[in-house]
């Protein structure tokens, strides 16, 4: 063995060489060589091309703008030859010139030919003022009722233009005007771009220039309109070079490009060296404890989950030292030799190793947090008893550690327009401040403003404080990360880190901003009515108050409103039909199109038709799929497990295909991810747009989408929904439980699921369907009570299936009284 081996010590770990920064010279390397070989084909062979194309395309433009100023000055003076012409047909054979002269300035002469008394005449050079055969051919040709072209002529005192046009019809005569060429050579004046010629092309004869310097080959032409005649132009070098474009331009764009390269790959350098070092940080501090650890670096993960289980068999092993020193009567500090474990140091997250031998306290504080506020999609309990500030406070730590597992420092933070909103908006920010976590703090707002500011906003994360359309003592959290709300293992996280008591300290800092206008901005662009609309709304005492007003004057519509936050609090325990009914009530006396309500955090809306009918949220759905469809065949419709069965049908005749889920707005929201559908929604009310929107729950552009539809269609509302597919069936049926209760009669009607002739669905409770009918009964998402809903074809097919579950209820719990 070599001096050098035997000089490590056992298990030592050292590092040899930089692979990884060497294979990222490498792939430096590989992006730099296509780069400049890529510089180099522009430099030799494209630019090259591309300066040639470009003086030519100059020259042509230059030659075309002097043959088309040429060719208006012909057609200005044929203009005015046929105004001339015009005037003198009601004069004798003789008509008097004098006007003509003056009408011409720049004419050498002007002449009328009439015919003799035999309607004939003959010519001869030096007759009307012709000097040769080929203007005497032009005159003929006017008396043969042609408008011959000008063309130059040439004479032994210079040349001229000679244009001749007849009068009258039949000819009895034509009017021949003679001009110089003046104001031709002053239109083709060389300038600094270089020198011109004008050549006529007669067929059959060759081209001959007639006025201009150009001596050499033209390099361009460009024929002047009306005429036989073209311009030829030949450049000045001189000019094409200080035309063309510069080659600095690519030197500096390869500049930049080379210099962006080597930058990126010295911060790829510089950052993965820093990113691995913070994950290894992060797993060695993740070691001791037992919630989920999540690695942002996949190919260290083997390397976390060995660490995890190390560290879970030194816990063992210190609890079994622990455990026989206590039975050798030695209650003394517990020693460990570093031969035996290697631990990690400890935190103020990780009890120490002494502290794991030692009965706490904190056992009795874990239990007194009330679990079952921590909901599937939501945190959720009573302001008075049970969301104190304390455990406020401890979930808004919970969530700054979260947030800086998944490198999220800036946290919007919003609240509805509960009376404890604000007070819970305080508490949590100071607890995200001193945990570090920045906040951007948007105010009073409806739930879907705030999804919409995690997607718009400097951050795509954050905290809306809100209990939903629970009574105004019932308050809560619905969280965002990265642009996904937070629910099933996640809020299982928030307890889990809560009662691991790893905690984050800083320094954050605080802004505030306003997102209404820029959602309502957003609205009006993606929406355009056909006609304005009047529509009663109802804000259920909430926040959305705060956007209907502005939203429906974006839209151009008219608006009642009714029960804003103002108004006064929102009446304990309000019901969903007599609210409705209420609604209804007002838009018949209003006249309106159509009635809203929203639920008060703004995220459902139920509606009513211009005859004051509820609308269920499935025949909601129905018409929003049938609108999106036509602009999207073939796409995906989510539906939860509450809707009608007649829904599926409907979106396939349609030509989408319909996928249903269990109920609650995150398990939609997973499903639609999953199926990347274009809209979703349940009964409830939630309404998700992914086509022309965010993908997300957002009551107030629901509306505006409807209002969208009815304004374009020929009927209302009413008559809309009317046409869709119909059944018998109830509305969702609350029956309010104990937690015990309800497990019992869940388990039993699961696991007993004996209904002949019926196909079962567990996919969210207990779905039985009949050839005729279904019945519903599963735990409410948001209440502590089952939640049960029934559908037949007709009136009778209903109560049957009423009839079958309340049966097979009974039997489970025969004390319940049935509200059914």
């Amino acid at each position: 063995m070599s001096s050098e081996l035997k000089s490590q010590k056992d298990g030592e770990v050292t590092s040899e060489g930089d692979d990884l920064t060497r294979l990222l010279y490498q792939a430096g390397l590989v992006a730099l060589v296509p780069a400049m070989l890529a510089f180099f084909w522009l430099g030799l062979i494209r630019e090259p091309l591309i300066q040639s194309g470009t003086a030519a395309n100059l020259a042509q433009a230059t030659v075309e703008s002097r043959a088309d100023m040429v060719g208006l000055y012909i057609k200005d003076l044929e203009l005015r030859i046929d105004d001339l012409t015009t005037q003198l047909r009601g004069q004798t054979d003789a008509p008097d010139l004098s006007y003509a002269r003056l009408s011409f300035p720049d004419a050498d002469a002007i002449s009328f030919i009439p015919l003799d008394d035999l309607g004939t005449v003959s010519i001869s050079p030096g007759d009307f003022g012709l000097r040769s055969h080929i203007d005497i051919d032009i005159v003929r040709r006017a008396f043969g009722g042609e408008d011959p072209a000008p063309e130059f002529i040439f004479a032994d005192d210079g040349s001229y233009t000679l244009f001749a046009r007849g009068l009258g019809k039949p000819v009895r005569g034509v009017f021949v005007v003679e001009v110089s060429q003046r104001r031709l050579a002053e239109l083709i004046t060389p300038g600094n771009e270089g020198r011109y010629r004008i050549v006529q092309e007669i067929s059959g004869t060759m081209s001959d220039t007639f006025i201009g310097t150009l001596k050499d080959e033209p390099l361009v032409s460009a024929d002047v309109m009306g005429t036989l005649w073209k311009v030829e132009f030949s450049p000045n070098p001189e000019w094409l070079a200080a035309a063309r474009p510069s080659w600095w331009g690519l030197l500096l764009s390869v500049v930049v490009t080379l210099a962006g390269i080597v930058a990126s790959l010295y911060l790829l350098i510089q950052r993965s060296g820093q990113l691995l070092r913070s994950e290894v940080k992060r797993i060695l501090e993740a070691a001791e404890l037992r919630t989920p650890l999540r690695v942002s670096v996949p190919a260290i993960t083997p390397l976390a989950k060995m660490l995890r289980q190390l560290s879970l068999l030194s816990r063992r092993q210190l609890v079994l030292q622990a455990r026989r020193e206590a039975t050798r009567g030695d209650l003394g500090d517990v020693t460990v030799k570093d031969s035996d474990v290697s631990m990690p140091e400890p935190t103020e997250a990780a009890p120490t190793p002494r502290e794991l031998l030692v009965d706490h306290d904190s056992a009795s504080i874990i239990d007194e947090i009330p679990t079952h506020i921590f909901k599937p999609g939501s945190i959720r309990g009573d302001v008075q008893t049970e969301l104190t500030e304390a455990l406020i406070e401890s979930i808004g730590q919970a969530l700054a550690v979260m947030s800086g597992d998944r490198d999220i420092q800036t946290l919007i933070v919003a609240h509805d327009s509960r009376p404890s909103s604000k007070q819970i908006r305080t508490v949590l920010v100071k607890a995200l401040l001193a945990s570090g976590r920045d906040v951007i703090d948007v105010g009073e707002i409806p739930t879907p403003a705030f999804y919409f500011a995690t997607h718009e906003a400097e951050t795509d994360s954050g905290i809306m404080i809100t209990g939903g359309h629970g009574d105004e003592h019932i308050n809560g959290f619905k969280i965002v990360f990265h642009k996904k709300l937070l629910s099933g293992v996640g809020i299982e996280e928030i307890l889990a880190t809560i009662r691991s008591k790893k905690t984050v300290q800083g320094s954050g800092r605080t802004i505030r901003s306003r997102i209404e206008a820029d959602y309502i901005d957003r609205i009006a662009m993606d929406v355009s009515l056909a006609l304005p609309l009047k529509v009663v709304i109802d804000n259920d005492f909430g926040t959305s108050a705060r956007i209907t007003e502005p939203l429906l004057s974006a839209l151009d519509c008219d608006l009642v409103s009714l029960n804003s936050p103002e108004e006064g609090p929102r009446p304990q325990g309000r019901c969903l039909a007599e609210a409705l009914e209420a609604l209804g009530e007002r838009v018949i006396a209003e006249g309106a199109d159509l009635g809203v309500l929203f639920d008060s955090d703004g995220d459902r809306l139920h509606t009513v038709t211009e005859t004051g009918i509820a609308v269920g949220n499935d025949s909601l759905l129905m018409l929003f799929a049938r609108d999106m469809l036509e602009r999207n065949p073939g796409a995906d419709v989510v539906y939860d497990i509450q809707c009608t069965r007649l829904f599926a049908p409907f979106v396939t005749r349609t030509g989408g295909r319909a996928q249903m889920s269990r109920s609650g707005q995150a398990f939609i929201a997973e499903k639609m991810q999953q199926a990347r559908a274009l809209l979703a929604g349940d009964f409830s009310g939630h309404i998700f747009f992914a086509e022309r929107w965010y993908g997300f729950d957002d009551a107030p552009y629901a509306m505006a989408r409807l209002l969208e539809i009815l304004a374009t269609a020929s009927s209302g509302f009413g008559d809309i929904i009317a046409a869709l597919p119909q059944s018998s069936s109830t509305p969702e049926i609350l029956l309010q439980l104990e937690s015990r209760s309800r497990k019992k009669i869940m388990r039993a009607l699961v696991s007993n699921a004996d209904f002949p002739g019926a196909r079962i669905t567990t996919l969210d409770g207990l779905r039985v369907d009949y050839a005729d009918g279904w019945g519903l009964v599963h735990n409410s998402i948001t209440e502590s009570a089952l939640s049960l809903r029934f559908e037949g074809n007709d009136d009778a097919s209903l109560e049957r299936v009423k009839g079958v579950l309340r049966k097979a209820i009974t039997e489970a719990e025969p004390s319940i009284n049935l509200p059914f």
